[in-house]
């Protein structure tokens, strides 16, 4: 659907920190990246903290600070981990910030899209910084920035990405960020570089767009530096101040496989999640392979081929470059290398290549496992994770198979005109699973099955064979050839139903097979002529056949099919190949690009040329070819002088339009190219360069491949190997800083991996969710979005909440019922036919609720308990559905289901709980319940009361009624007295046994009257009394007390001065002169306790002495010397020994000397000791002398 008027006029200037991936990749398999508010777990002033695969991005208050790792660490580690590697590897960051010049230091942080799950914080000992509960959000905001102008951050396919939001009327160029922490940054092809101790950080030049009246308007935009390493922006003609501006700036995926051994680059292919595969040669030990793949280790090389030792090596790839999925060797003893490779339906890689081993490893029951001689092809298919080998086998006869020409590294002639044109296979795979393969031999023997032509008719010829998927069968294989060397480089069955299949490649043969008729049925002559074969894929007849070329050298490198079932050729020329009216071309150029009608009859539908406009020589050698959906025209090739292949990569035309912009606008001669026309080749959509600035200096010149094919999936995004950096000194554009593997860490060559999305497609809105779309309120829905050929989305939930931007929205959650349109808008300002697509989905919210309810009346209360239940149930739009189930829980153990339960008896009378659950699958809240009481209790009257079991005389009793549903009561106490009140009381005289009734009534129970009783018993009280003596009192002297109690078992006296005694009679002595309050407590066994108090008068007159002397022996008599007196307050007695020294001191009169110091008893002689007295009477004295010990 045509998207009209729905993007809001905005200005927003859109800027990745990471890698943007292929449109084509499934969109799910990126994470959505979280920032994490710092509450002040973290130490730092930032705000908050996003973390990637590639480093740490945080977000400051006038700013970002990127951290970025070096790629050289996780093969460091690797290596490490698995015994590659002795020492423990130095991993190295590398951190610089990105500051908003003169920015509002009062702008506003706000989130959105808050996830349901949080994270904990325990970091260090400081329980300060322990923060818990912070719940990440998906988007951050920093709103007013500049004046008008807002920074809205979020993620988008795994890399964070942020947006300067420059709203209408707002100025542009008050956007200045300063770079600090860089080792420089320049402008150069319009790009930024940022120098950094890891290398360039590339950001691509501004694309900048406004939407103006509902259409993408591209407006031209550059990137301004001025000192201080200050960023800003320069807007051109087309800007419309009054409507938002949008710049975004593009960033590729590279990646070196980190290889520390020699590793280069064959083959890549992708997989339908848009993963990277990587196919090339490592010298030895140092490949980094993964855990657990097929063949960790390497296996040897010898002297087959070209003397190169090698194994295979097989890498795959994330989507975006950061991680290394597996990584394994493949190969014998001898020198193995892959030449093609493809992903079938079940995800598992077939590789096609040749080997010189006789011990390349072939599975159980494959079409051949033993080597046949010379060079043998191969068919090897591994599974998606690169653990099993789920088939493989040798293909060949007793020369040489899969080795085009010769395989001498400068040794070119006839069909090996570029370097590593000997090592030119293809293959492909169909709907179920087969293999198509296309190459040469130079063997009479090559295994055939159903041939065309089952010979070898001289030289060199072409092969094509279908194998099956577990390389068990050969189903078909055929020469194809002429009198002198032929060879097929590539293949391709139509898109529709498969039922055909196009083989390209170039031929020195006069007699070479063709059919009469077609575009050319006759070699053209010159060196070699380029064909085109087509076969009946079903019965494998050969239909058609046709020459491509001049009077000079031409091949076919290239074979695709479009939709409408045209084929196209691209490749070579030396000569003057013809040129239709109406297509670009760059006259007397060297590579040419053609289509036919499905027939290959008659003319072509159009043919042009591309290049630097020389014949001479050729430019580029291609690698990968591809007609999409819109039917545009994709090439991939590279030039350049290595090992003494013809041809450089200077002057190639370069795309200039306005969105169009060349990734690199420069080359050095020795780079990779990357051409696509529109429809028919009527103009140049897009072309660029891509590499090192500077060829190695070793003669392998800059970058190329060795052999092999690369690919572009469906979508127009390349998978691309390259041999790079071989040598190196020289900086290769890896990028961003993010990827695998930064930089090349081999002596020599690394297999590079390049991936380009060129987004050149119609885009193709497709919106799903994750699960229903029919809910209740509050109802969240996960939207998942499959859309390709799209670079940016808008998503409109259709319940007014703001518009998402982002690929894939975090869940939506509709809190009102309704049936809402939700619409994706997927764009593409560079689709072919369109710029952008809408699709929707409805989704049905619905808040139908059931409210179940009853009401009951009691029917008999006495017995049998009866009731009558009326349903009230209801729903929120007033009538129960007719699905909805009713189950009743009576409360009494017995149930009934039903709307109308019947007229229900309980068992007794006590309370019940009715429970009546609702249940309707259609019904938002189901199950739903409702619950009522019923009281049958209070139909009955029941008699209780409390009171104490016992009580001692005088015996005042009070009586607390406990009883139910009474309203009279009539008490008997046992003592010939009564009461009707409800709680009474009694007074007991005598002792003795009561019982107590209580008659309690209510003459509107059931029962009318209940009687409860208890029994009470009267304890007797014992009678308290003393007398004491001298009364009248005598100075000094103590007071006897004298009990005179009856009854009693226990006592307890108190004599008034916080004293206390518990025989039965008592001394006291006071210490003070006055009056005392003295009572006695007599308690029986019982119990039962009396007390008595008497006014007690004490004369004390102050009085002290010291003994003379005493005898501590253990006699009990005499042994302790004590300060003896009466009316003491205060004092201090200290004793010493003959030497001054002090060997006791007291405060206390009852606590004397013992005779011990130290715990040594002293010896038996005088001691002196002084006395210091404070009397209670205030008055003071002091007393010395001697104190004898005796023993």
């Amino acid at each position: 659907m045509m998207m009209k008027n729905l993007f809001r006029p905005i200005l927003i200037i859109v800027l990745f920190l990471c890698v943007v991936s292929s449109a084509y990749a499934d969109k799910h398999s990126f994470p959505a990246i979280e920032y994490v508010e710092n509450q002040g777990q973290w130490i730092g002033d930032f705000k908050y903290k996003a973390l990637t695969e590639r480093g740490d991005f945080y977000i400051k208050n006038n700013g970002f600070r990127v951290v970025l790792a070096d790629g050289n660490n996780k093969p460091q580690i690797h290596a490490y981990r698995h015994g590659a590697q002795a020492n423990e590897p130095k991993l190295t960051y590398y951190s610089y910030d990105m500051n908003f010049v003169n920015s509002n230091p009062n702008a506003r942080f706000t989130q959105s899209k808050k996830q349901s799950h949080y994270y904990n914080y325990y970091l260090g000992n400081d329980a300060k910084s322990w923060k818990s509960g912070i719940y990440p959000s998906l988007n951050v905001d920093m709103l007013n920035v500049y004046n008008g102008i807002d920074v809205h951050m979020y993620s988008d396919q795994g890399n964070i990405k942020y947006d300067y939001v420059v709203h209408a009327g707002a100025n542009f160029n008050d956007i200045i960020v300063q770079y600090e922490g860089t080792q420089g940054i320049f402008v150069k092809e319009g790009k930024l570089f940022i120098k950094t101790a890891l290398g360039e950080v590339t950001e691509m030049k501004p694309y900048t767009y406004q939407f103006q009246n509902g259409e993408k308007k591209e407006i031209g935009c550059n990137y301004k530096i001025s000192d201080e390493n200050k960023v800003s922006f320069e807007v051109g003609k087309g800007y419309n101040p009054s409507l938002d501006l949008y710049i975004d700036p593009t960033l590729i995926f590279c990646t070196f496989t980190g290889s520390t051994a020699d590793n280069w680059g064959f083959t890549a292919t992708y997989d339908t999640l848009g993963m990277f595969y990587a196919g090339g040669v490592t010298s030895g030990v140092g490949y980094p392979v993964t855990l657990g793949v097929y063949q960790p280790a390497y296996a040897g090389g010898g002297a087959g081929g070209n003397g190169f030792q090698c194994d295979a090596s097989i890498s795959k790839f994330s989507a975006n470059g950061t991680t290394l999925l597996f990584a394994t060797y493949l190969g014998g003893s001898n020198n193995d290398q892959p030449q093609s490779m493809i992903v079938d339906a079940n995800g598992n890689l077939g590789i096609a290549g040749r080997t010189y081993s006789t011990n390349f490893p072939t599975s159980v029951g494959c079409f051949d496992n033993t080597a046949n001689g010379g060079a043998d092809m191969f068919v090897a298919v591994l599974n998606s994770t690169g653990t099993t080998l789920v088939g493989s086998s040798y293909i060949g006869g007793s020369a040489e198979d899969g080795v085009n020409f010769n395989v001498g590294f400068a040794v070119y002639g006839g069909v090996k005109h570029n370097y590593g044109d000997d090592a030119r296979t293809e293959i492909i795979v169909d709907n179920t699973g087969r293999w198509y393969v296309a190459g040469c031999t130079q063997s009479t023997n090559f295994p055939t099955a159903n041939p065309t032509q089952n010979a070898n008719a001289g030289g060199q010829d072409a092969v094509v064979f279908e194998m099956s998927n577990n390389c068990s069968n050969l189903i078909w294989s055929t020469y194809m050839g002429g009198n002198a060397n032929d060879a097929a480089f590539v293949l391709s069955l139509d898109k529709n139903t498969q039922t055909v299949l196009y083989v390209g490649g170039g031929t020195e043969s006069a007699n070479f097979p063709s059919t009469p008729g077609t575009y050319q049925s006759t070699y053209q002559g010159g060196t070699v002529d380029g064909f085109l074969l087509k076969f009946d894929a079903i019965t494998k007849a050969f239909t058609a056949g046709t020459f491509i070329g001049t009077n000079q050298y031409d091949q076919v490198y290239g074979v695709q099919t479009d939709d409408s079932n045209h084929v196209y050729a691209t490749g070579q020329t030396m000569g003057a190949f013809p040129v239709s009216a109406g297509t670009y071309s760059n006259p007397g150029s060297s590579q040419f690009v053609i289509k036919f009608n499905n027939s290959l009859v008659g003319p072509p539908i159009f043919s042009t040329v591309y290049g630097s406009g020389t014949t001479a020589f050729t430019n580029i050698s291609p690698t990968a070819f591809l007609v999409d959906k819109c039917e545009n025209i994709y090439v991939s090739g590279w030039g350049g002088p290595t090992a003494g292949s013809p041809g450089y990569t200077n002057n190639m035309p370069l795309s200039n339009s306005p969105g169009f912009m060349p990734l690199q606008n420069t080359t050095d001669g020795s780079d990779f190219y990357f051409i696509v026309f529109n429809k028919n080749a009527q103009n140049l959509l897009y072309a660029t360069y891509f590499g090192q600035n500077g060829i190695a200096p070793n003669g392998l010149g800059g970058e190329h491949v060795d052999g092999g094919t690369s690919r572009f999936d469906p979508n127009g995004v390349v998978y691309q190997a390259i041999c790079a950096n071989c040598g190196g000194g020289i900086v290769f554009p890896t990028q961003p800083a993010g990827v695998y593997s930064i930089s090349n860490p081999s002596p020599n060559c690394n297999l590079a991996a390049l991936k380009i999305a060129f987004d050149l497609l119609d885009p193709d809105a497709v919106a799903s969710a994750a699960g229903p779309l029919y809910g209740c309120v509050p109802f969240q829905v996960t939207f998942q979005n499959n859309s390709t050929s799209a670079t940016a989305f808008t998503w409109d939930f259709g319940d007014g909440s703001p518009l998402d931007f982002s690929t894939v929205p975090p869940p939506h959650t509709y809190n009102t019922a309704g049936i809402y349109t939700v619409t994706l808008i997927a764009g593409n300002p560079n689709g072919c036919t369109v710029n952008a697509d809408t699709t929707q989905l409805i989704v049905t919210v619905i808040d139908d609720s059931m409210f179940p309810g009853f009401t009951f009346i009691k029917i008999d209360s006495c017995g049998p308990f009866s009731i009558q239940i009326t349903n009230t149930s209801t729903y929120n739009n007033g009538i129960p559905s007719g699905t909805a189930t009713y189950n009743w829980d009576f409360g009494d153990g017995t149930s009934f289901t039903g709307q109308f339960p019947p007229v229900h008896n309980y068992p007794a009378p006590a309370t019940y709980t009715i429970t009546l659950t609702m249940t309707d699958p259609d019904a938002c809240n189901n199950p739903a319940t409702a619950q009522l009481v019923v009281d049958f209790s209070t139909s009955i009257v029941k008699s209780a009361f409390i009171m104490p079991d016992s009580i001692c005389l005088p015996a005042l009793v009070g009586f607390i009624d406990q009883s139910t549903n009474a309203t009279t009561w009539n008490w008997i106490f046992g003592d010939g007295n009564t009461s009707t009140i409800q709680n009474p009381t009694n007074n007991y005289l005598n002792v003795g046994t009561y019982t107590i009734f209580l008659v309690s009534g209510n003459p509107n129970t059931c029962n009318l009257f209940d009687t409860s009783s208890k029994v009470l018993t009267v304890l007797s009280t014992p009678v308290a009394d003393f007398t004491w003596s001298p009364n009248p009192p005598e100075p000094n002297t103590p007071n006897v007390f004298t009990n005179l109690s009856t009854g009693a078992t226990s006592y307890l006296w108190d004599f008034g001065d916080g004293t206390t005694g518990t025989n039965k009679d008592e001394i006291h002595i006071y210490d003070k002169d006055g009056t005392y309050t003295v009572c006695l407590t007599a308690t029986n066994e019982y119990g039962c306790r009396d007390t008595v108090c008497k006014s007690v008068r004490g004369i004390v007159v102050p009085l002290v002495d010291v003994p003379s002397g005493f005898s501590p022996n253990g006699d009990g008599i005499n042994d302790i010397v004590y300060v003896k007196g009466y009316g003491i307050a205060k004092m201090t007695f200290r004793i010493f020994n003959r030497w001054g020294e002090k060997v006791f001191e007291s405060t206390e009169k009852s606590k004397g000397w013992d005779g011990r110091y130290k715990g040594v008893m002293q010896e038996m002689e005088a001691y002196a000791y002084t006395l210091a007295v404070e009397f209670f009477d205030g008055t003071k004295t002091n007393k010395k002398g001697n104190i004898t010990l005796l023993k």
